[in-house]
């Protein structure tokens, strides 16, 4: 999950919207700040927590877009139990808070206001928030409802045009397009049963299409199923089937030629020890003493050779042992004549 003010990450791709969290500058009722401008030399109070830097960040974002620096506007990082004596002793001249329609940080932060005050607390408008947008593309132009944050007396009490920061779900660019697909079809199809365990689910929609230059792109294969629905995810489907079918036979082909390669291979040694060995036979017929020590000697590595073939897995022919027994039965025949004459 992206939040959009933060780096995008260099190989992600957009699979859902998961919500939009508003950027709220909540001012006291009767606050003569009517322009971010009018910030200068003034407090700004964020709410103490994990995203206070964040937070942070952005409010330093938007000074910039207007030419204050960010150090002529005073951060107060407070608990929400401290917001309220800060704005009553008037060490803060507004509260700085990012969060979703409903129930979160901005609530929280008008909420505040309001026990501090004793009013109805307010927005400040940033009706620059197209502008801010090219400059600034984590930022998007969004219009706050009235009462959005809170219903009686309702904030705001028109609606405000204001900045949100998108929270994305976001998968890795090499992930297959229907595995994608996949993610983004349950994502959509579940978002109602989400919504009985966060009102949040409600806001989960799909990514803009028609962006033609989108901070994170969409996922082709969430594309896809975006423009075609279920009919693509299934055509994706059978189309990866189609494939795997197709791979499974040309692996299955190779597999196949590998192995008769393979027996191929050992066949011919097979033969050749075959024939080593009734060469062996052929010359004990006319050896002397010594050339029969030195038959004796290869047929010894020549079984070897067969034992370890074997030990290995290798099946011998039914050739080999006679073979074996032929060649032995040859010089010893030959070393008895050779014996008997001496």
């Amino acid at each position: 999950m992206i939040r959009s003010d933060l780096p995008p990450p260099v190989n992600g791709l957009t699979v859902a919207i998961l919500r939009r969290d508003v950027v709220a500058i909540v001012l006291p009722p009767h606050s003569p700040v009517t322009a971010l401008g009018q910030l200068t030399g003034r407090a700004v109070a964020i709410q103490a927590g994990p995203f206070q830097a964040d937070d942070a960040r952005v409010l330093d974002t938007l000074l910039d877009y207007v030419g204050v620096p960010a150090a002529k506007v005073g951060h107060l990082f407070l608990d929400p139990t401290d917001l309220r004596a800060a704005l009553q002793e008037h060490r803060a001249a507004a509260v700085f808070a990012i969060g979703p329609v409903g129930a979160g940080a901005v609530v929280d932060a008008v909420a505040a206001v309001a026990r501090a005050t004793g009013g109805n607390p307010k927005l400040l408008a940033l009706d620059e928030g197209e502008s801010i947008h090219r400059r600034y593309p984590g930022l998007e132009p969004i219009e706050v409802p009235v009462g959005a944050f809170r219903g009686r007396p309702p904030v705001p009490a028109e609606a405000v045009n204001s900045l949100a920061v998108i929270y994305r779900l976001v998968a890795a660019r090499s992930m297959l397009d229907i595995v994608a697909a996949a993610v983004a079809r349950s994502v959509f199809t579940a978002r109602g049963m989400l919504t009985e365990a966060t009102p949040f689910a409600g806001q989960i929609e799909a990514p803009d299409l028609d962006d033609k230059m989108p901070l994170i792109p969409v996922h082709p294969g969430v594309a896809a199923y975006i423009n075609n629905g279920d009919q693509s995810f299934f055509d994706t489907s059978q189309n990866y089937l189609y494939l795997g079918g197709i791979l499974l036979s040309l692996a299955g082909s190779g597999l196949a030629l590998a192995v008769s390669s393979w027996r191929r291979r050992h066949a011919a040694l097979d033969r050749g020890l075959i024939a080593d060995l009734v060469a062996i036979a052929d010359r004990a017929h006319t050896a002397d003493a010594a050339e029969l020590d030195a038959l004796s000697q290869e047929l010894h590595r020549l079984v070897g050779t067969a034992l370890v073939r074997q030990a290995h897995g290798d099946g011998m022919p039914a050739l080999i042992g006679p073979a074996i027994d032929h060649a032995r039965e040859a010089i010893r025949a030959r070393r008895a004549m050779v014996q008997h004459v001496t």
